[in-house]
């Protein structure tokens, strides 16, 4: 629409009637108009002032209509109307008769379309399947609407690609798949082999094929027979004992071969499966390749001697993965607690399963860093966070006040604390009124400011421009006050204080769209926190459980499996 168009016009001269300075006016139409346009429309506005003052019969609706018509001179010419872009066809959607039609189309292209359509009725593929093209059999073959008379029936084809498609469709039935096991072609046998159809017997067959990739296939197909399984545990090639260690259906005592396996490859296997039996994996503990005893550490179905084992192993990353176990039995928490090594005793610090005695040796550690991670655990004993309570490091003591779980007494403790953050986090705000909030916000001191932060009572827009406080503490205030409009939040989502993000997202009224941005955060405690806030959609968790940090896979896998069973 124009500036000069006929629907703003009576708006914007009533409006202008009401303006006595033409100072005010001017500024007012150079917004709409170029400069000569401007002066003259301010000279029809005086004139129609003028008249409207010194007229002594004067008829409004008269001499409006003298003002828009002076306003419609003044008017550019309406421009040329860009045209619509162009709206590209939908596709259409063919089905049942439709592709009975195309089906017999002379054009070849137009019959291998509706072979490979996954509308395409049986009857139709059953006509095309007598189609003189080689394609349209093919793809009649692949069809996953091929009926297993047909799929049986294109088998036999005398061409080697259209027997291909029929030994991988899952509707061709085991006897076509066993004549089709004597099959010269490698990818024919491959595709077989592949086929959940394929029998016991078909899969003896092809176990005794030259090609690699075929009894490959077979020794992880989950119909293969033991005595097969067996034999091709001693094959001489180790893609094949891979597929063995891989299957399901391999017996225990051909895993307990090949955990003593010449390839490295092959054990690292066994060795990850939560079926290998225990003493495998008691075996394998001891193994010189380091990434085998890693996966007997990660490993849940290893026993608890093993654990003990592998907690004096020279590689971190084996006791970082004891640690991390959420099988790990809780008594042997304290050896992993005096670890040398920080990342272990982390990795103890945000788990579960930590014994009382662990979690006083981890609340007494040298390192910051072990002790807020503990401080943060939701699991904790409530003795613990008393005792953290007293941490000499303000970001530990802030973490106990942010435990939800905190106990009354450590609250008790924190309400006198130093650090002010603290100590107005669990005060009591009393009731202020407006005016009085607006002189607080603008005192020199942060601790004022904070103050005004934490009321409900507060504006929207004094909590605004509370928002870009200097003062972090204020800040944090703000991103926990249920009463500070979402934009606001959304805006804190991108601060540069990790304390600011951790307030946010305690607070119930986050919007979700900042906390799909917190799930992207650099920082894994605010991702971890993420994971935990009741109010987290499943976008979020679904991103997180992909996280490369584990304890935030598992809470964010957790979550999503909660939601499916609801």
């Amino acid at each position: 629409m124009s500036k000069f168009s006929l629907d703003g016009q009576q708006s914007l001269i009533h409006h202008s009637l009401d303006i006595r300075n033409s100072g005010t006016l001017a500024g007012f139409m150079a917004e709409l108009m170029t400069v000569d346009a401007s002066q003259q429309f301010l000279s029809t506005i005086f004139d129609f002032e003028d008249r409207h003052r010194f007229k002594e019969t004067f008829h409004f609706d008269e001499e409006l209509h003298w003002l828009l018509s002076k306003f419609q001179e003044l008017a550019p010419e309406p421009a040329e109307p860009e045209p619509a872009p162009a709206i590209e066809p939908e596709e259409p959607i063919v089905s049942g008769e439709g592709l009975w039609y195309l089906a017999m189309s002379e054009a070849v292209s137009v019959r291998q379309f509706v072979a490979g359509h996954n509308e395409t009725p049986g009857d139709c593929l059953d006509y095309l399947a007598k189609d003189s093209d080689l394609v349209v059999r093919q793809m009649v073959a692949s069809n996953p609407n091929c009926s297993p008379e047909l799929a049986d029936r294109l088998t036999m084809d005398k061409h080697l690609i259209v027997r291909r498609s029929a030994a991988a469709n899952k509707n061709t039935s085991a006897s076509f798949l066993y004549i089709l096991s004597g099959e010269k072609d490698p990818a024919v046998k491959i595709a077989v082999a592949s086929n959940a159809n394929s029998s016991a017997e078909t899969l003896t067959v092809l176990s005794k094929d030259p090609t690699v990739e075929v009894r490959y296939h077979t020794g992880i197909h989950f119909n293969c027979p033991e005595t097969v399984l067996t034999r091709l545990s001693l094959d001489g090639n180790s893609l094949v004992r891979q597929a063995v260690a891989r299957n399901l259906a391999t017996p225990s005592d051909v895993l307990r071969e090949l955990a003593q396996d010449s390839e490295p490859s092959v054990k690292r296997i066994v060795a990850g499966r939560a079926q290998t039996p225990e003493a495998v994996l008691d075996l394998l503990s001891s193994d010189e390749d380091v990434y085998v005893r890693r996966q007997v550490a990660g490993n849940s179905a290893t026993a608890t001697r093993t654990f003990s084992r592998l907690l004096g192993d020279s590689d971190i990353l084996v006791r970082f993965l004891v640690a991390i176990n959420e099988k790990r039995p809780r008594e042997l928490s304290f050896t992993l607690a005096r670890d040398t090594e920080e990342i272990v005793r982390i990795a103890l610090a945000r788990m579960d399963n930590v014994s009382a005695e662990a979690a006083m040796a981890l609340a007494l550690d040298q390192s910051t860093e072990v002790r807020l991670w503990l401080a943060r655990n939701q699991k904790i004993l409530p003795e613990m966070l008393i005792m953290l309570a007293h941490d000499i490091e303000p970001l530990v003591r802030q973490a106990v006040a942010d435990n939800p779980i905190m106990p009354e007494a450590a609250g008790d403790i924190l309400i006198k604390d130093s650090g002010t953050y603290v100590r107005c986090r669990h005060g009591e705000i009393n009731v202020v009124d407006e005016e009085t909030l607006r002189s607080f916000a603008a005192s020199p001191s942060s601790f004022v400011r904070g103050f005004v932060a934490a009321c409900p009572e507060v504006p929207f827009e004094l909590l605004k421009t509370l928002a870009v406080d200097e003062s972090a503490e204020v800040r944090m205030r703000v991103a926990s006050n249920p009463s500070t409009h979402p934009a606001t939040l959304h805006f804190l989502a991108r601060d540069r204080d990790t304390n600011v993000k951790v307030s946010l997202i305690s607070n119930p009224h986050v919007p979700f769209a900042a906390l799909t941005a917190l799930a992207r955060d650099t920082d894994r405690y605010i991702r971890t926190l993420v994971v935990r806030a009741r109010w987290a959609l499943r976008d979020s968790l679904e991103l997180l459980s992909t996280d490369e940090d584990i304890f935030i896979r598992r809470m964010a896998g957790r979550r999503l499996a909660d939601m499916a069973d609801r």
